[in-house]
């Protein structure tokens, strides 16, 4: 008589609960403390080498998509402790008591958080593209040209200063303005007694070319060439006791930096509201003097980095050129990234997330390793015995199970769990 062996309960419940314990285990890490999480991180831009001011933009990125954060901060660096609380928009600004020199320690906290600890490091400065005054013509007649306010910012007016002199004194001098992509485009005057002029014209293109022709008595000076153009710029229009922005194309903010003889002072940003000719404005105070620079992003990119003046200065004139205006200013340096703490934050969340995803790999491995046991353990004691010489077995059950043990239900489902954990291995390994 045959004696069928059973199988051990124990284990074949050990086999097929193993893998829906492993898999609950492996998916809570990989789903909770091992998703990756969105990342913080903070930006500094200066203008100058050694800034009393600097913008801060705070940012959260996830899932390869970044986005500005508000944030309550606390500045540390240079021998102060400063409060900054950054807008919806993510950015905010720092007025220092004393010029941040290259090696000093910053740190950002949020939170008990330290969401950026970096030594400064001015780098290159950053000078604004801006439209030189003209200076021309021969020994004795000379001819200054310049854009008054600032820079070309289509389709805005803007306004051209002209002076005609001969041996250094104004004299009254005919003069011929041509502009192409701009209007009007040719002018005939006289320059007066004064021998100075304002002519009122609207790009309307870029670039706009310039043509000058000065006549006095006889002698002539000529020049043509290209007035720098920014197109999409924000346009500045001094109000009185204010400045008007506006945007030819569709912004939700503005961003602007005032900047005096020691360089920028302050800055800050302004929400624009769509009015009925299709543009985009918002006011802000008008600066004390000194240069205003708007820009429709946080870094101030050259080519789109608008330079204004509403003093009585003329910016970017050479010596000559201070026969129209008493007082040149210097070109501005722009905002220029100096600290990003996002690639560090970032690298520091991919180290957290090997470690676990490294640890839960080796835990799923384990698993594997006494789950491919069991089955095998379970497969050797299900073999049923050989018969008795001269026994007639006619059981045809019996035959499978001697010939293929594994062919109970029991045993199938523990193989699909194994091909489940294997699957669930190398997706761990992959991921």
């Amino acid at each position: 008589m045959v004696t069928e062996q059973r199988p051990n309960r124990g284990l074949v419940g050990t086999a097929l609960g193993l893998p829906f314990i492993t898999a609950t285990i492996v998916l809570g890490l990989l789903l909770g403390p091992g998703k990756k999480q969105p990342v913080l991180g903070a930006r500094v831009y200066s203008a100058e080498q050694a800034p009393r001011s600097l913008r801060v933009e705070t940012v959260e990125r996830s899932g390869g998509v970044e986005r500005p954060i508000a944030m309550a901060l606390q500045f540390q660096g240079n021998g102060e402790s400063l409060p900054l609380q950054t807008s919806e928009r993510g950015t905010g600004e720092l007025r220092l008591s004393s010029p941040l020199s290259s090696g000093h320690q910053v740190q950002l906290h949020r939170e008990g958080q330290l969401l950026l600890d970096s030594p400064f490091s001015a780098g290159e400065a950053q000078l604004a593209e801006v439209a030189m005054s003209w200076s021309f013509g021969q020994s004795g007649l000379r001819v200054f040209v310049r854009v008054v306010n600032g820079d070309l910012a289509p389709p805005f007016p803007s306004v051209l200063e002209l002076a005609t002199t001969r041996d250094l004194q104004p004299v009254d001098a005919e003069v011929e303005i041509t502009f192409a992509s701009a209007e009007p485009e040719t002018t005939r005057l006289n320059t007066g007694p004064t021998g100075g002029i304002r002519l009122p014209f609207t790009p309307i293109a870029a670039p706009v070319q310039l043509s000058v022709e000065a006549n006095y008595r006889g002698e002539l000076a000529r020049k043509s060439g290209t007035l720098l153009t920014k197109l999409a710029a924000i346009h500045a229009r001094d109000l009185g006791d204010a400045v008007e922005l506006t945007s030819p194309s569709p912004r939700e903010v503005a961003y602007f930096s005032v900047v005096g003889t020691l360089g920028r002072e302050y800055g800050g940003e302004v929400a624009l509201t769509p009015t009925e000719d299709g543009f985009f404005r918002a006011r802000i105070e008008k600066p004390r003097g000194g240069l205003l620079l708007t820009s429709p992003t946080p870094a101030e990119d050259p080519s789109r980095t608008a330079v204004w003046s509403f003093g009585a200065t003329a910016p970017y004139c050479d010596h000559e050129a201070t026969l129209v205006s008493k007082l040149c200013e210097r070109i501005p340096e722009l905002l220029t990234l100096r600290l990003d703490s996002l690639p560090a934050n970032e690298a520091r969340e991919d180290r957290r997330i090997a470690a676990i995803r490294g640890k839960t790999l080796t835990f799923l491995s384990l698993a594997l390793a006494v789950e491919i046991a069991l089955v095998l353990l379970l497969a050797r004691g299900r073999r049923a015995p050989a018969p008795q010489v001269g026994e007639d077995n006619l059981n045809p059950d019996y035959a499978i199970k001697r010939s293929n043990p594994l062919a109970e239900p029991a045993f199938v489902v523990v193989l699909i769990l194994v091909g489940v954990m294997f699957a669930l291995w190398g997706w761990v390994l992959r991921s």
